[in-house]
C-alpha cells in the first residue's frame, strides 16, 4: 500500500483533497450469515468479483475485501428482526487506489 502523505512544504490540490474524501467515504461494511467456513466465502466473494483470494483477503482491479468472523455473531439473534450485526461473518469493503467511484459502486 502507497503511502498517500506528501511533504509538509507540499499541500495537496483541492481536486485530489475531494479525491481521497470520496474514496474514504465508500467504505462498506456487509454482514454475511452461512455456515459455510471462511474459506469458502473468500473463495465465493473472489469468484464474484472476478478477483484473487489470499488469506482471509480478496483484491481486483477495483476493490479490496476482508473477510472476517464477527465477533458479535449469535446464532440466535441473528433471526430477529434487525439481527443482521449478529451474522457469522462480515466483508470489510473499499476500493482500489485509482478506482473510479462509478466502477467501485457498479463492482
Amino acid at each position: 500500500m502507497q503511502s498517500s502523505m506528501t511533504h509538509p512544504q507540499e499541500a495537496p490540490s483541492f481536486g485530489t483533497l475531494e479525491r481521497r474524501m470520496t474514496i474514504s467515504n465508500l467504505y462498506c461494511k456487509v454482514y454475511v450469515e452461512t455456515e459455510e467456513d471462511r474459506a469458502w466465502l473468500v473463495q465465493k466473494v473472489a469468484a464474484m468479483i472476478a478477483g484473487e483470494a489470499g488469506g482471509r483477503s480478496v483484491s481486483s482491479s477495483r476493490l479490496s475485501v476482508d473477510v472476517s468472523k464477527n465477533e458479535d455473531f449469535d446464532s440466535v439473534r441473528v433471526a430477529e428482526d434487525g439481527g443482521f450485526v449478529y451474522s457469522r461473518y462480515y466483508l470489510d469493503v473499499e476500493p482500489a487506489n485509482g478506482v473510479e467511484r462509478r466502477e467501485y459502486v457498479n463492482t
